[in-house]
C-alpha cells in the first residue's frame, strides 16, 4: 500500500472517517502510513479540544 501524503510504501495505512465533530465521510479518501497518521491526528480539532479539557476523574 502507498500513503497518500508521504508516497511512502507500508504494508498498512490509516484514516479516520468519523468522530466526534469530524465527518469526512463525503470527501476524498486519504489514507496515510503510521508516521504521517501520527503526525496529522496532533492537529486534527477533536484531539486539539480532548487535550485542552480536563481529564475526567472517576471516584470510588
Amino acid at each position: 500500500m502507498k500513503c497518500d501524503t508521504c508516497g511512502q510504501e507500508t504494508e498498512e495505512v490509516k484514516r479516520v472517517v468519523i468522530h466526534k465533530g469530524y465527518d469526512k465521510t463525503r470527501v476524498r479518501a486519504m489514507y496515510n502510513c503510521q508516521q504521517c497518521y501520527e503526525a496529522k491526528e496532533k492537529t486534527k480539532v477533536y484531539n486539539l479540544v480532548a487535550a485542552a479539557e480536563p481529564a475526567e476523574t472517576v471516584s470510588k
